[in-house]
């Protein structure tokens, strides 16, 4: 095969230009790295979707990208979605994955480009040629002949080039089964990682956007008892408002996680939305509300966040635009799997339950039993949530249990436990499993999301967490138990 020679555009002149200033950005960013300064991460910017690649394949914590420099045809560059700076720091459990994907990726492009040879190529600190600051594994395609210099000045090719050689690898028969190998792989990880510090900006973008939604559910909604009425509710691809009225009419409005789409339907037949992407708070409610226009929705929210700290206004805010369409997925199918124990849990009481659903306001997915006794009043204090709100919310005496991502004091996912009022002896009594504990912080019990995710029966452990600390909770208030449990499976009885 003769030598590929890639073009960043029409001439030579052109090409000769950039590669001179390739190189001087890179020396920069080598001398910066020299210096302990972190310029901005390529990479990061292509998995938070302010930087653009050619993305081949994205699979769990794993992206193949096409090298926009690349060496031959097929050259890609295998990569963490996580920021890695280099060899030193991969973690285990990345490690395997990278190198499962890169020997799957070469057979792939053996095939698609009929390749003589591969070649695997990993650089670290700036005397090993490393680059770009974010640990990467070349997969390179060698031809015979094909003259191949490792050190020449790097050559850009076009975006268009870029996604042509993108799409000839995602043609190619191998990568095809590649590809529906790990989609299945990762439909069976029914509990997946969601480590807070690799989501974080995808957190807290769409932490913003269910404030925008969940809003205008409470707008159009008649007040349900401890605000009932403003919550989302899972569903098998995101989470949903349910029927919301509007006149003689009802709508809704859909988080898809599985196509990363925003639904809103009407009762009337109407439907509207746009794709889940990147994009900022002020962005997404104008979409929103433009959205809701063509099916003749007006509805005007309260545009201030609550329960953030710092809130800035949804139709100002530029700040907040990241969405990974992978951490999305997981944060959902994290949901399902709490929601669905949640369920479980909430058929064992008769009296006074609320449904499952996720509370914007945190954001935290949860489920609250009561007593029938009534609360002290609560003393308020959440940030940006009038005092009256959590007044109601709270005006009976509660055993409440749920999911949260996590933040602040907890750098972790989590499911918590909490009683309100707090009974004497709470934070010392013996709940299960052992990994779980009292937080001062929060004056609440903690079990890390990790705990379960990684328990040989993931089911079991979580019910166990929220049975023991219920029953503490129910004991040292002395709840009348017999009353409001149910004593025996009434499936089994019909």
């Amino acid at each position: 095969m003769a030598a590929f020679v890639p073009r960043y555009a029409d001439n030579a002149d052109d090409c000769d230009r950039f590669a001179t200033r390739m190189r001087g950005f890179q020396m920069t960013q080598s001398s910066r790295w020299l210096a302990g300064e972190q310029g901005p991460c390529w990479v990061c910017g292509v998995v938070d979707g302010t930087a653009k690649a050619s993305v081949v394949s994205a699979t769990g914590d794993v992206l193949v990208l096409i090298s926009p420099v690349p060496l031959n045809p097929g050259h890609v560059l295998v990569v963490s979605r996580r920021h890695v700076r280099d060899l030193y720091s991969l973690p285990d459990e990345l490690a395997g994955p990278i190198l499962m994907t890169a020997a799957r990726v070469a057979r792939a492009a053996k095939q698609a480009f009929s390749a003589d040879g591969m070649v695997l190529r990993q650089h670290n600190d700036v005397a090993g040629g490393q680059e770009v600051f974010h640990f990467h594994l070349h997969v390179i395609p060698r031809f015979v002949g094909d003259d191949v210099r490792f050190n020449a000045p790097p050559r850009l090719i076009t975006r268009g080039e870029q996604e042509a050689l993108a799409e000839r690898l995602r043609l190619g028969t191998q990568l095809r089964l590649i590809l529906m190998t790990a989609l299945a792989t990762s439909r069976v990880e029914s509990w997946p990682s969601l480590p807070l510090d690799a989501w974080g900006g995808t957190y807290a973008t769409l932490h913003l956007w269910t404030q925008i939604v969940g809003k205008v559910r409470l707008a159009q909604s008649p007040w349900t008892n401890h605000s009932w009425h403003v919550t989302l509710y899972v569903t098998a691809r995101g989470l949903t408002t349910s029927p919301i009225p509007y006149g003689a009419r009802t709508f809704q409005i859909d988080f898809d996680f599985v196509d990363h789409r925003l639904i809103v339907q009407s009762s009337d037949g109407g439907a509207a939305g746009f794709a889940l992407e990147p994009q900022s708070v002020a962005a997404f409610y104008a979409r929103l509300m433009a959205e809701m226009g063509k099916l003749d929705l007006q509805v005007g929210i309260h545009r201030t966040p609550n329960e953030v700290a710092d809130p800035i206004r949804f139709d100002q805010d530029e700040t907040h635009r990241v969405y990974d369409r992978e951490y999305a997925n997981r944060f959902w199918r994290v949901l399902v799997q709490a929601d669905r124990v949640f369920k479980q849990f909430r058929t064992r009481f008769i009296g006074k339950c609320s449904p499952v659903h996720f509370f914007w306001g945190a954001p935290d997915l949860a489920v609250t039993r009561f007593s029938g006794r009534r609360a002290p009043e609560h003393p308020g204090g959440i940030p940006h949530l009038p005092d009256w709100v959590a007044r109601e919310a709270y005006s009976h005496e509660v055993s409440s249990c749920g999911f949260w991502p996590g933040g602040g004091p907890v750098s972790h996912a989590a499911f918590y436990s909490y009683a309100y009022p707090e009974p004497a002896g709470f934070s010392a009594a013996p709940v299960e499993p052992g990994e779980a504990f009292y937080s001062t912080d929060l004056r609440e019990f903690l079990l890390p999301y990790d705990v379960v995710r990684q328990s040989p029966a993931p089911d079991e452990t979580l019910l166990r967490f929220l049975q023991t600390t219920y029953e503490a909770a129910a004991n040292l208030a002395k709840w009348d138990r017999p009353s409001l449990e149910r004593g025996r499976d009434v499936k089994s009885a019909v």
